[in-house]
């Protein structure tokens, strides 16, 4: 008999637990378009919805193409820890962003640059080097929909 009140106080617990952590995680995620310190961590934490994704190398260039509706947070789009990259790139593109903020940013041992905001148009164009430290190109959003393609110098991924 005591075993089947146990049983639910159990499994309530586990679920008011798990409700409260999403929560917290969804809060996180809103926070990181506003908070440097948030996106300087090595960690991602994002969710989108219809997401799509397409890439492309050769050997004198790299291209990214990213869709989304509804992305919030910080994703790592490419990483110096996947592959190293010989000296200067140059990263140039466009997006076409339908509502919410999004915005694109190298983050290196020198901090976060930012390199395409969408308050900012549509294009963007960045010449960095990247050869020294680590270094991580991400994408931020706040409930952002929209698309977006970046171009490298040298393929990055």
């Amino acid at each position: 008999m005591k075993n089947r009140r146990i049983k639910p106080l159990v499994l309530i617990a586990a679920l008011a637990i798990l409700l409260s952590s999403c929560g917290r995680h969804r809060e996180l995620q809103l926070a990181m378009f506003d908070g440097e310190d948030k996106v300087l961590m090595a960690a991602d934490s994002f969710s989108y919805k219809n997401h799509k994704v397409a890439t492309e190398s050769d050997s004198d260039s790299a291209v990214y193409n990213g869709s989304f509706g509804l992305f919030t947070g910080a994703e790592t789009l490419w990483d110096s820890l996947k592959i190293p990259v010989p000296g200067e790139v140059t990263l140039s593109g466009s997006a076409k962003i339908e509502s919410g903020a999004f915005k694109l940013i190298l983050v290196s041992e020198n901090g976060v640059e930012t390199f395409y905001n969408a308050d900012d148009g549509e294009d963007f164009s960045l010449t960095a080097d990247l050869s020294i430290g680590r270094w991580r190109i991400k994408a931020v959003g706040r409930e952002a929909e929209g698309s977006f393609t970046i171009s490298a110098t040298e393929p990055i991924f």
